[in-house]
């Protein structure tokens, strides 16, 4: 499941009001399932930072994977996304070894 930032900031990713109760049980229902999966963020500058990939790894909880991919500027739906640095591996890094204290696994892609 993709989980666009933390929950305070899910309107800004998504560009649009959320009802972010309906976020939350999707979570809690893929939780419960038997389903193998994992949770997915990109770390959009601006949009998730190191506070929001924390709260996020709280939430999913410790028996969860979770991935941390990479922002790709090409091929936007908003071409002001196009204007967006990437961060830097090393700051990445920095994400991961957060997140990895709350969460079973977590892993980066894309960098």
């Amino acid at each position: 499941m993709d989980i666009k930032t933390s929950l305070p900031k899910y309107d800004l990713a998504a560009g649009i009001k959320v009802e972010k109760e309906k976020i939350t049980t999707s979570v809690e229902l893929i939780q419960k399932s038997r389903v193998k999966h994992e949770f997915r963020t990109t770390c959009v500058p601006g949009i998730v930072d190191i506070q929001d990939v924390e709260a996020i790894s709280v939430w999913i909880g410790n028996g969860e994977d979770y991935t941390l991919q990479q922002f790709q500027p090409e091929n936007t739906l908003d071409p002001e996304c196009s204007k967006i640095t990437p961060y830097l591996r090393q700051t990445l890094e920095e994400f991961r070894e957060i997140a990895g204290r709350n969460v079973a696994s977590c892993r980066l892609i894309g960098v």
